[in-house]
């Protein structure tokens, strides 16, 4: 049995180290699998990059022992075919959270997700049983489920199939959220609040020097016809004047 649990949690580091790696979890994550009829296996609060073996509990599956109303443990409960679950917050899927009630992933692995993928309304952290079920009562047999603004739930028979269909998910997500356009190397966001989500979630810094990236690379690539893009180009160099100064605004 020990050496089973040590396999087990070794995979679990695995799958967060992979997960990190995709920038789909930073300090705020869970990563779990199904130990036996009574248990689960889930990481501790502490960064991915610094999970270890004896950073990972062994935690009941009884949802009236839940802490703070985890979702896993609910799941389990609800889905024996369930053997690992990964909740995690990719940016894309985040942002489509929180403009679609639905949708259907457009991937070559697609069918992972049985037709479409639900949100869930409620924002925040998992802090109820009752949430933990209403969540759990949405994803019914489904892979995945959306919380609005928050992240992604996604289950699957193994920790592998699990950490596999959440990077499916968010690169499913990625190509509604961003279109490309006819002309090559041009593309847009899908919908108005999708890039009004994605830019509140810079930061000013980050998003001035964004601006002055954007439109130095509009100025080398329209070239001798940049006069012809002035206004593009102004808006750009003054969203990002303090970063540049105000000569080209």
């Amino acid at each position: 049995m020990e050496d089973r649990i040590g396999e087990l949690k070794d995979k679990l580091i695995t799958a967060c180290r992979i997960l990190l790696n995709e920038k789909l979890i930073e300090s705020q994550y869970s990563v779990s699998c199904r130990l036996d009829e009574e248990n689960m296996l889930i990481n501790d609060n502490v960064g991915p990059a610094l999970l270890d073996r004896d950073r990972i509990l062994t935690t009941s599956l009884q949802v009236e022992k839940m802490v703070v109303g985890n979702i896993h443990p609910a799941i389990y409960q609800t889905r024996s075919d369930v053997n690992a679950i990964v909740h995690a917050h990719p940016l894309h899927a985040i942002v489509l959270s929180t403009v679609d009630d639905e949708f259907v992933p457009i991937h070559n692995y697609g069918v992972l997700f049985k037709g479409k993928i639900k949100v869930h309304g409620g924002h925040g952290q998992v802090k109820t049983k009752e949430k933990a079920q209403d969540i759990t009562k949405l994803l019914g047999d489904g892979v995945a489920i959306l919380q609005r603004g928050h992240g992604t739930v996604v289950v699957g028979k193994s920790i592998e199939d699990a950490v596999l269909a959440t990077i499916y998910l968010e690169e499913a997500a990625k190509v509604r959220v961003i279109e490309e356009l006819p002309r090559h190397g041009w593309y847009q966001f899908s919908h108005a609040l999708v890039q009004r989500t994605l830019a509140d979630e810079l930061s000013l810094t980050r998003r001035v020097r964004l601006h002055a990236r954007v439109g130095a690379a509009m100025e080398t690539m329209y070239g001798a016809d940049a006069g012809k893009h002035a206004a593009e180009l102004a808006y750009h160099f003054a969203q990002s004047e303090s970063a540049i100064g105000p000569e080209k605004t």
